[in-house]
């Protein structure tokens, strides 16, 4: 059974773990984003584990070919190019422009 997620409070996020290797977090837009390069295939599960357990949507950054693809539970997927904007799924016409991502 899916959970429903809740935001971290800011001590919660100072503590998630420091890993210097694959894997680390920042926060961007008020959401928690790990920051990993992965195998496709770790890409891949890590996306289904958390579309399985309450995330409303999982976003794969492609610096190399400026996109950002977008899954969300229900099986969609989009993919947004530069100068593109992803709405967000709170508020009420939030979004967030896929340069101001590809700028990190």
């Amino acid at each position: 059974m899916a959970t429903t997620a809740r935001p971290l409070t800011v001590d919660e996020f100072r503590r998630l773990p420091e890993d210097k290797g694959a894997v680390y977090y920042e926060l961007r837009h008020g959401e928690v984003v790990a920051v990993v390069r992965p195998k496709l295939k770790h890409a891949l599960e890590r996306e289904r584990v958390c579309l399985a357990n309450g995330a409303r949507e999982f976003r794969v950054v492609d610096a190399d070919r400026r996109q950002v693809k977008v899954t969300t539970p229900d099986g969609r997927t989009v993919t947004r190019q530069g100068g593109d904007e992803i709405p967000l799924p709170f508020g009420d016409r939030a979004c967030l422009n896929v340069d101001d991502i590809l700028r990190f």
